[in-house]
């Protein structure tokens, strides 16, 4: 089924995050297709952020940040 949970994250914040397979299909082959096979990156990214922030743009959206490698960052928005 094309709309079965990928991966669900509890974060800091006390909400969590679902995934689905379908949504993740459309972020690597649309949105972000450097993102095929971060999967893990993701998760942890939402489970232990070194920073989030919320979006200037829309209050309702959070950016978390966890460094992967000296000066360079990646960011999940939820």
């Amino acid at each position: 089924m094309a709309s079965e949970v990928l991966f669900e994250v509890d974060t800091p914040l006390g909400f969590s995050v679902q995934v689905n397979r379908s949504y993740w299909q459309f972020i690597v082959t649309v949105k972000h297709p450097t993102m095929a096979g971060m999967e893990a990156e993701v998760q942890n990214t939402l489970r232990e952020p070194e920073e989030i922030c919320r979006s200037r743009s829309d209050a309702n959206v959070y950016l978390f940040y966890r460094e992967q490698v000296t000066q360079r960052w990646f960011c999940a928005v939820t």
